[in-house]
């Protein structure tokens, strides 16, 4: 008999792991952001959470790239910016990092990615990047630099990415892991509405 309830309780511990591990696949890969600092009231739907609106101006930031230099999102207007938020500790989002890099490459100059760490410090993003050969700009701030920014962009899963279009409006929000070909899609899509 008692072999038989920690049994029960055993398939119900992998029942609830498997139900998780199906619900984020299904969610496309996103996981919730769970450190209250850097979302504190996420809402109910994640999936359609406002934030930046098509044709809406992006918030600007200010951040350190990897070697410590300052940089604007403002510094790129017209260029089309592939903004990215992640974390290494986010499986889904450590999946994406090649597409970027494959992105960059493809796209050249006529593309920038930046890709904005949600918490992590500057020395392990950098050993990653060094590590992956990563050339696409990886972006860090302190605390209070990264709540605003999960506050202007209304954060509240990862990973999530915007393409900005040249004259520095949103014209996508992309929620959750995406492919190459989702990534390209969404960039098309910028530029075939000519900005």
């Amino acid at each position: 008999m008692i072999t038989l309830i920690r049994r029960k309780g055993f398939l119900a511990a992998v029942t609830a792991i498997c139900g998780f591990v199906l619900v984020t696949v299904l969610a496309g890969g996103c996981i919730r952001l769970r450190r209250p600092e850097l979302a504190p009231t996420p809402p109910k739907d994640f999936t359609t959470a406002p934030s930046p609106s098509a044709k809406s101006p992006a918030p600007d930031f200010e951040l350190s790239d990897l070697e410590g230099r300052k940089v604007r999102l403002t510094d790129f207007k017209g260029a089309v910016v592939l903004l990215n938020f992640w974390t290494t500790s986010c499986p889904w989002c450590m999946k994406e990092l090649p597409t970027l890099e494959k992105l960059q490459n493809s796209y050249g100059t006529s593309l920038k990615v930046l890709a904005v760490n949600l918490g992590d410090d500057r020395s392990k993003v950098g050993e990653l990047f060094k590590k992956e050969g990563y050339r696409f700009t990886a972006l860090v701030g302190d605390r209070a630099a990264v709540e605003k920014i999960v506050a202007d962009y209304k954060i509240s899963a990862i990973p999530v990415s915007y393409v900005i279009a040249k004259d520095g409006s949103v014209t996508s929000k992309l929620i959750g892991y995406q492919s190459e070909e989702q990534f390209k899609a969404a960039l098309l899509l910028e530029r075939g509405q000519g900005s």
